[in-house]
């Protein structure tokens, strides 16, 4: 027989600003599925968010990182942004894995699956649950959004993209950064 899936929809009405350069943040309606869980019968359509240069991220909404249970968080950041503090603080117990391929920005070269795979593999993550909650991040979202993307395209079901270590510390009410 053909099993059946009920989808809610969620839309949140009003606007919520980030307190990180001109971005302006707009809520999407989001699908939560019951079980039987399905990749392809779940669409995510969390927060866009339009930062300068037209570009357009998705992101979730505080709400939808809160919802989930013990996330690792991957800083898809580069480890001298890391160092710097770009975008925020690294996040206690989150673990770097960065997007780039030797330092090269993803305009220069789109880092594969494989590659994705590999730096997972390095940071330790090897035979990670494939169900197991995740929140990528960068210094703004661009890279964090495309790691995301690449774990999904690896099996990773339950994955998002947080944005900044910033906003994934105040989504998550982790309290203010050291100095």
């Amino acid at each position: 027989g053909t099993s059946t899936m009920m989808v809610h929809m969620l839309t949140t009405i009003s606007l919520v600003h980030l307190p990180v350069g001109h971005l302006t943040v707009r809520p999407r309606p989001v699908a939560l599925t019951r079980q039987p869980f399905s990749r392809s019968a779940c669409v995510r359509m969390p927060t866009e968010i339009s930062g300068h240069q037209g570009q357009t991220l998705i992101v979730a909404t505080p709400e939808e990182m809160r919802a989930l249970k013990c996330p690792l968080i991957i800083d898809a950041r580069d480890p001298n942004e890391v160092e710097v503090h770009k975008g925020g603080k690294a996040i206690p117990g989150s673990v770097n894995v960065p997007l780039n391929v030797d330092g090269m920005p993803q305009s220069q070269h789109t880092t594969s699956e494989k590659e994705m795979e590999t730096k997972l593999n390095e940071a330790g993550l090897a035979g990670l649950d494939k169900q197991r909650p995740i929140v990528t991040h960068c210094s703004k979202g661009g890279r964090g959004s495309k790691a995301a993307a690449l774990l999904s395209d690896l099996g990773f079901t339950n994955v998002v993209n947080g944005g900044s270590a910033s906003r994934i510390r105040d989504a998550l009410r982790l309290g203010q950064e050291d100095a």
